[in-house]
């Protein structure tokens, strides 16, 4: 009885509605990780290769870890990020961020 009860609320959750398009970012994911365990070619396979990209690769995990304290060491050095543009706050950020890992 319960269970009866419990499948027939699941069928009009709004879960359903989502699960044709949870399929094709699924299926999107998967193209992706096989394109890229078989290599990119023409331009994709150009910038990806390149020593930038690669290096950035290299230290995303830094990058990961270091990214919520860099506005925080920014105002205890002083800068007054707030009142910058978001575009001119998000390269000071990444800026600080990657110098901060390579330094590391």
């Amino acid at each position: 009885m319960l269970m009866g009860l419990w499948l027939n609320l699941i069928r009009y959750t709004p879960l359903k509605l989502e699960l044709p398009l949870l399929s094709a970012r699924t299926l999107l994911c998967r193209w992706v990780v096989i394109k890229s365990a078989q290599g990119f070619s023409g331009i994709a396979g150009w910038f990806l290769a390149s020593l930038l990209v690669v290096y950035l690769g290299k230290i995303s995990y830094g990058l990961y870890l270091n990214h919520k304290p860099t506005p925080h060491l920014l105002r205890r050095l002083g800068v007054a990020a707030d009142v910058m543009p978001p575009v001119a706050m998000f390269l000071m950020y990444t800026a600080l961020s990657i110098i901060v890992v390579a330094l590391s």
